[in-house]
């Protein structure tokens, strides 16, 4: 097989097997946000308590993200992916068996921890290895798999209301997945070759190594704009302001909505089937009027779906009345499209805004603040939601950030930053 046939099987299996990866990394994302209702009847859990627990996987995310990018880019991306993925099915085996809630969140610090590693590692491994040409298409379908991790919870969750379910059976089947994950990832996947490249320039003394964690050259003259922007856009996007309201879902429409469990799971199903069209929709878009016009998008649709939805009692009501229900899904609907596309558009402009050396390394600091609003984030809308009502609370992140994203295209337009078919620099 020749070296450009080899590429080709290479990014294909990465982006397969990758895509499974991203269908567990969502599962353990919102495991806990889609089953909270079970969690809350379970522990007896306050509002306050619901948003600490949620924002256990964020803090452990954050953790991870001050040494997952610099990890990846000494050890490749390959073993950075099956560690993660490992070590994170162990930490489910924990939640199983934590005999109280103190050791419960320490597992969800923990799945947060090799979450993050296993997602950083395949968000800097696939744009090595796809063609620039197709390379967001390509993210976005391997991406949209994670989106169905999520929809195969929810029917789960469908499932609990008839049946009887715990949240036990779920976290076991996410402990299981993880470990498959790992094993695929050992047995069929090769290392980035874009990365052995380097390593093999490196050991030929043709290139600089940098530093573990190049804050030197990302405020350099060459990167300042470019970096600072990129920051901007994971305080605002993907696990940043504008997510921080997602894991609220299941509980805002039991406690708040009133709906119960069986409409909350086909809910989720509906939202979580929008979001896996949404990435490939956005992916393929992406490569046709660039990355930049397509958060500007993005950016806009979130505005727009998360004041309306969000103040669904207050505009339409609550219970299971079909106005309500329709106008909360139809509204909630924009707000998926837009955050998923913002998802995988903005990894890909990360991508091909900074070189392999230091690609790791940018993945980390943008995964630093987005972990650290998202930890922040979820507590505060728990505290805010004793004051102003949950409905409220959730409108005013996705707001700020929807903002923040807008000007980051726009600056970024301006300065020439558009990175639509850019080859991937060593």
């Amino acid at each position: 097989m020749s070296e450009t046939e080899l590429k080709k099987s290479s990014y294909k299996r990465v982006a397969v097997v990758g895509g499974l990866g991203a269908w567990s990394d969502a599962m353990d994302e919102m495991v806990i946000a889609i089953t909270m209702p079970l969690l809350i009847a379970f522990w007896r859990l306050t509002m306050a308590e619901v948003a600490f627990l949620i924002s256990g996987i964020y803090l452990g995310m954050l953790i991870s993200a001050f040494i997952s990018g610099p990890l990846i880019d000494y050890i490749g991306r390959k073993k950075g992916f099956v560690i993660g993925n490992i070590f994170a099915a162990l930490a489910y085996v924990m939640y199983i068996l934590a005999p109280n809630i103190q050791l419960w969140y320490v597992a969800r610090v923990l799945s947060g921890f090799f979450a993050c590693l296993s997602t950083v590692a395949f968000y800097t491994w696939l744009p090595e290895e796809t063609p620039p040409e197709k390379r967001q298409t390509i993210v976005g379908r391997a991406s949209a798999m994670g989106v169905i991790g999520t929809l195969n919870i929810s029917i789960m969750l469908m499932l609990a209301g008839i049946y009887g379910w715990t949240w036990h059976v779920f976290f076991a089947y996410v402990a299981a997945f993880d470990a498959v994950i790992a094993v695929l990832g050992a047995t069929l996947l090769r290392e980035s070759s874009m990365w052995l490249e380097r390593q093999k320039l490196l050991r030929e003394g043709k290139l600089v190594k940098e530093g573990r964690v190049p804050i030197g050259k990302f405020l350099s003259k060459e990167y300042r704009a470019k970096f600072l922007l990129a920051l901007l856009l994971s305080i605002a996007g993907w696990f940043g302001l504008l997510f921080t309201v997602l894991p609220f879902l299941a509980t805002f429409q039991s406690q708040v909505l009133a709906f119960s469990l069986v409409l909350i799971g086909l809910v989720e199903i509906t939202c979580t089937i929008n979001g896996t069209v949404a990435r490939a929709v956005f992916g393929a878009i992406s490569d046709r009027i660039g990355r930049l016009n397509t958060l500007l998008i993005c950016a806009i649709l979130c505005i727009i779906g998360t004041q309306l939805s969000w103040r669904t009692p207050l505009l339409i009501g609550v219970g299971e009345k079909l106005p309500v229900i329709l106008f909360f899904v139809i509204s909630f609907w924009i707000y998926i499209w837009g955050l998923n596309g913002i998802c995988d558009t903005s990894r890909t402009w990360y991508a091909e805004l900074i070189p392999t050396g230091i690609r790791g390394s940018m993945e980390s600091f943008t995964q630093i603040l987005a972990s650290a609003i998202a930890f922040s984030g979820t507590i505060i809308i728990g505290i805010l939601a004793g004051f102003i009502g949950l409905g409220e609370a959730l409108t005013l992140t996705p707001l700020i950030g929807g903002i923040i994203v807008i000007i980051v295209a726009v600056i970024g337009k301006k300065l020439g930053f558009e990175t639509k078919g850019k080859p991937l620099e060593i």
